[in-house]
């Protein structure tokens, strides 16, 4: 796939280095992931793909704990 997506750059005259291709792998390999998640089982499921790679969204995701408990405590504040 990876090689077809160079070609697919390189038919459409995108400059590009193999340095810029080997620093973007693996957001690139997700990205393909996904428009084929997307066209086989549509957007949802493309999405979920999406994010599997992206450290500001697992960061986001690990806090969440936090955030709740945040939430909480500042509830608990207001009332008292």
């Amino acid at each position: 796939m990876v090689e077809e997506f160079k070609r697919y750059l390189q038919e459409r005259n995108i400059e590009f280095t193999d340095r810029d291709l080997e620093e973007s792998l693996e957001f690139i390999k997700r990205r393909i992931k996904q428009e084929v998640f997307i066209s086989t089982y549509g957007l949802q499921e493309g999405y979920k793909v999406g994010i599997e790679g992206d450290d500001q969204v697992m960061k986001a995701l690990s806090l969440m704990p936090d955030a709740e408990q945040l939430l909480l405590s500042s509830n608990n504040f207001k009332r008292q």
